[in-house]
């Protein structure tokens, strides 16, 4: 054994891919990864879906308000039961609903929103 590398020649196959997995992997453009009212991550189930074994994280989408705060939707709702204003800045709620429309639908915002 010399240490070299074998050589192959300009048409040998040296191996064959025979099969191919893409990954994706994504992240908020947003430095928010914790819903802060049930301190879950924002990527994972909040903890009523947590308690459900039947629901997967997609079913437990992210909420967002204008204010650009976000929260899982279970979690926000029952806030608003109690108080209409977001839970970090105390500014009246309004959902980003291009944002929601754009998470709920994998990117495709409708044409015309009804509010």
């Amino acid at each position: 054994m010399s240490g070299s590398l074998p050589q192959y020649a300009e048409s040998e196959e040296v191996f064959e891919l025979t099969a191919y997995t893409p990954v994706f992997v994504s992240q908020w453009k947003v430095d928010a990864t914790t819903c802060t009212i049930c301190r879950n991550a924002l990527e994972g189930p909040c903890m009523a879906c947590l308690a459900d074994a039947e629901v997967t994280s997609w079913e437990c989408p992210v909420r967002w308000g204008e204010c650009q705060h976000c929260f899982h939707d279970h979690c926000i709702q029952r806030w608003l039961k109690t108080r209409e204003v977001c839970p970090l800045d105390g500014q009246p709620w309004k959902n980003k609903n291009e944002w929601n429309y754009s998470v709920e639908l994998g990117g495709e915002v409708p044409a015309q929103q009804s509010v």
